[in-house]
C-alpha cells in the first residue's frame, strides 16, 4: 500500500501537479479494497465448486445451509484482508 500511495505521488509531481493526500489515499482504500474482494469471490468460487456442485441434486435446505457456510467464510476473508 505504501508504494501505491509513493507511486501516486511521483506521477502527480512529474505531470506538475500537486499529490492530494486524501485522494491518493482514496485510491489506495478502493484498490485494495477490490483486491480483497476478488480474493473473497475466487475463494467463494471454488468452494462452491468444490462443496456443492459435485453433490447435486440435493435438497434444499442442505444446499441454503451449505450457501450460508460458504458465504460466511468468505466475508470473513474479505474483512481480514
Amino acid at each position: 500500500m505504501f508504494l501505491t500511495l509513493a507511486e501516486t505521488y511521483i506521477v502527480a509531481i512529474n505531470q506538475g501537479a500537486v499529490p492530494n493526500i486524501e485522494n491518493a489515499w482514496t485510491y489506495i482504500c478502493h484498490n485494495e479494497s477490490k483486491k480483497s474482494m476478488e480474493k473473497a469471490i475466487g475463494r467463494f468460487d471454488e468452494m462452491m465448486n468444490d462443496s456443492i456442485i459435485h453433490q447435486l441434486p440435493m435438497e434444499e435446505m442442505y444446499l441454503q445451509e451449505m450457501y450460508t457456510e460458504i458465504r460466511s467464510e468468505c466475508k470473513e476473508i474479505f474483512i481480514k484482508s
